[in-house]
């Protein structure tokens, strides 16, 4: 809830992903020196996890087009994605 706040001033947040956003901020967050998150990083972190819970969503409903746009959203982070093998 949180992070849906308008003056935490971040991207999209997906409530049907509760778990993954803390558990992924978590992570990052007990991987950092000061158990601090930068405004950047946060905003870069949840960017990413909104990308990936809607990849797991297309996926869970095997919605093959919806899943290969998911696929192509750069901030999944997928490097040389073969557009021959999305059928996959």
């Amino acid at each position: 809830m949180a992070l849906m706040k308008p003056e935490a001033q971040l991207p999209t947040i997906h409530p049907f992903a509760a778990v993954l956003y803390q558990d992924e901020l978590f992570n990052l967050q007990e991987q950092s020196s000061l158990y601090y998150l930068a405004p950047e990083e946060l905003s870069t972190t949840v960017e990413k996890v909104s990308a990936v819970a809607l990849l797991n969503q297309a996926l869970e409903t095997e919605d093959l087009e919806l899943t290969q746009d998911r696929l192509r959203n750069p901030l999944i982070d997928f490097k040389n994605l073969d557009e021959a093998h999305l059928e996959r």
